[in-house]
């Protein structure tokens, strides 16, 4: 963990029954999920800054570049894969790069897609009201 400069053990913005950490300068987290348990990306990064619907099913690496996108690749996980989802079909990715307004990936095959959110995820309030 010392060569990465990982040393922050993180209690949020990790996915359910995973290990996370982070470097001090918040720009580096490493994902430790269960063995063979697939993960949300999103759950990885704080969700003010991701939108997009990938996955991951081994320990990933995330950075994130000066432009405030946080990206991964095959070369940043361990015997695992990247992975989405196209018209109800699971697609293998090279890369992704997840920004608050963007979910951009690059397929095995080379071929890139990028998707432009204009909102945030945000969780509904309830709003009551009474007469």
């Amino acid at each position: 963990m010392k060569k990465l400069g990982l040393s922050v053990l993180l209690a949020e913005n990790c996915p359910k029954n995973s290990q996370c950490f982070e470097n001090k300068a918040k720009n580096k987290r490493l994902v430790v999920p269960p063995l063979n348990e697939m993960f949300e990306l999103c759950d990885a990064v704080p969700k003010s800054e991701c939108t997009g619907s990938g996955k991951s099913s081994a320990i990933t690496m995330f950075v994130k570049s000066s432009d405030d996108k946080w990206n991964s690749s095959l070369e940043l996980i361990l015997d695992g894969d990247l992975i989405t989802e196209e018209n109800g079909n699971e697609v293998k990715l090279e890369s992704v790069s997840l920004s608050r307004k963007n979910f951009s990936y690059k397929k095995i095959d080379g071929s890139a897609v990028s998707r432009k959110h204009n909102s945030v995820y945000l969780p509904a309030n309830i709003i009551l009201l009474c007469h």
